[in-house]
């Protein structure tokens, strides 16, 4: 389906720079790039694709050419390219300070740490995470997802399991179940919890935490289609995370088939 550019975040925005030596993303070297211009171009490439895929969505980049040219692109998490025939659109400017600050009426709250949900991963975790994106890539989803769940594993042992590192990677763990498409009781359970841990961790883009909620029920509901009994055995589970995220049509879209399904069993 081609991307709608309006839906896209104005942020990040991942800027190319290739030169005649090789490439570089916001001013960091690309692995595997050159002095061959398309090896560069596609080792770039494949950075924005892996970025896309922590998102779970698409994101906007800039390829600035050796020679000057620049190219506004997105790329979604299927690898696919979008150019655009406009600049980005200008991020929201912060909000200015206020001018004087009202004086304290409560003891000072300790500042709280601010995470940077789009920071690339620590150096030691990196040759796993590249053999995660190496089965992705050859197609080998069952390996990528054994490869997923240790990584996350570790980033939670490392980092808490609410720290942004460890979040995207149980996100991309539960995308890649569900691109799977082998076992939907485990799937649906697994989306579910990833949801809840993304709201409680308040993940951004928030958008990528609702989609994950219904990309949920859509686990849910093909594990309806194919095994009823474990369909009703995990749809108070379903339903309460649905709930919760204001999903008022797919929450009654559980409990009616909840309802249906008692009812054709009590026959």
């Amino acid at each position: 389906m081609p991307v709608n550019p309006d839906q896209v975040p104005a942020e990040p925005t991942y800027t190319i720079t290739l030169t005649a030596t090789g490439a570089y993303i916001g001013g960091e070297p690309v692995p595997g790039a050159s002095a061959d211009p398309e090896e560069s171009r596609r080792a770039a490439l494949r950075e924005i694709y892996v970025k896309a895929a922590l998102h779970g969505r698409p994101v906007r980049l800039v390829a600035k050419e050796a020679d000057g040219t620049t190219w506004p692109m997105i790329m979604d998490t299927g690898g696919s390219i979008t150019t655009l025939h406009a600049p980005h659109p200008t991020p929201p400017a912060p909000a200015a300070p206020p001018s004087a600050a009202p004086p304290p009426t409560a003891p000072a709250v300790p500042p709280q740490p601010t995470h940077d949900w789009a920071a690339p991963l620590p150096a030691a975790y990196q040759a796993l995470y590249d053999d995660l994106r190496a089965a992705e890539n050859a197609g080998r989803l069952p390996e990528a997802v054994v490869i997923a769940a240790r990584l996350e594993e570790e980033l939670a042992s490392g980092y808490g399991p609410l720290h942004p590192h460890a979040v995207n990677i149980a996100t991309l763990h539960a995308s890649l179940m569900l691109r799977q498409g082998t076992d939907w009781y485990a799937t649906a359970e697994l989306l579910v919890h990833t949801a809840l841990r993304r709201r409680e961790a308040d993940a951004q883009p928030l958008q990528d935490t609702v989609s994950t909620a219904r990309n949920a029920h859509a686990a849910w509901r093909s594990l309806a289609r194919e095994d009823a009994e474990g369909a009703a055995g995990i749809a108070e589970k379903v339903a309460g995370m649905l709930e919760q995220f204001g999903e008022d049509r797919r929450t009654r879209d559980v409990l009616t088939w909840v309802e249906a399904n008692a009812m054709t069993a009590g026959r």
